[in-house]
């Protein structure tokens, strides 16, 4: 007959018995999800959704800035008559390195090594992040070469997701604006989601009217300072290219002083109407960079 006091001694050596395996259990558990929480903290993944995209340092116009003032147009690529938007991709890394450049299309080897060259160069981005948490990522860059004036731009490309494309293999993309044919929904997107309907690339860049280095040697007047001083260096500068070719918002992106910088865009405010850039056959506004050079002779 179980009486109460055996019942009580009983349940004492259950516990004792048990005790042993059940602070193992409890070991197990903690150990394991203090591993996954490591994991999760140091994981080597890279995401292709985020919930903050990385972002260059400075944001979007640093990233123009740092794109206009750094890359040059190979001579071989000139040449051969190359010009195109080199895509590239890239993993953001959680630190905000950059590895694993590579061209989607290899069409343009020159091309694609000076953007790889570039983006060697950049400084540390700010990472993605997912639940606050900084993450590597994949990242698309894209950098268009017009041979008319040498021109060199930063392309936005439109998030394929935004666009109803999810199925598309991302390495196929075409981007909008490129010579040798584009998506025409991702051109019709591009010009939609574009800041104030302003393009960095289009199908017919603007064109000033005659010849452009003749326009700049004549009309420029060398800043008496920077003369006296024997200043020689180039302000590179953007403007905006209206529909109608009228020139807006000049501004430098590379200051050199002495006078220069004010100079530069004094001649380019005065600038006659251009040929303005086409998208689908249609005017659209375009933002053009362009190189001044002060050279004493």
């Amino acid at each position: 007959m179980l009486t109460w006091g055996r019942f009580f001694y009983w349940v004492d050596d259950l516990y004792c018995v048990m005790k042993k395996p059940l602070s193992v259990f409890l070991l197990f558990v903690l150990t394991t999800s203090t591993l996954q929480l490591v994991a999760q903290t140091n994981s080597d993944s890279i995401y292709r959704k985020v919930d903050v995209k990385p972002q260059f340092t400075g944001g979007l116009q640093a990233l123009e800035n740092f794109i206009a003032t750094q890359t040059k147009y190979p001579q071989e690529a000139l040449n051969k008559k190359q010009e195109g938007i080199i895509e590239v991709n890239i993993v953001v890394l959680k630190d905000g390195k950059i590895s694993n450049t590579n061209c989607t299309n290899n069409k343009y080897p020159e091309l694609c090594n000076e953007v790889k060259r570039v983006i060697a160069l950049m400084p540390k981005w700010t990472p993605a992040k997912v639940k606050g948490q900084a993450v590597n990522t994949y990242h698309k860059i894209a950098i268009g070469f017009k041979l008319y004036n040498k021109q060199i731009t930063h392309v936005i490309i439109p998030d394929e997701m935004n666009l109803g494309l999810e199925n598309i293999n991302n390495e196929n993309l075409i981007v909008e604006g490129d010579p040798n044919g584009a998506d025409s929904k991702l051109l019709i997107e591009y010009e939609r989601r574009s800041d104030e309907d302003i393009l960095t690339f289009a199908e017919q860049m603007p064109e000033f009217k005659g010849d452009l280095s003749e326009y700049l040697s004549k009309n420029i007047s060398y800043p008496k300072i920077a003369a006296e001083n024997n200043i020689e260096g180039k302000v590179i500068a953007q403007f905006i290219v209206e529909q109608d070719g009228s020139i807006s918002n000049a501004s430098v992106l590379r200051k050199m002083g002495w006078g220069m910088d004010e100079e530069a865009i004094r001649v380019i405010r005065k600038m006659p109407n251009w040929k303005p850039g086409k998208q689908n056959g249609k005017p659209v506004r375009i933002r053009y960079t362009l190189p001044v050079n002060f050279k004493l002779k």
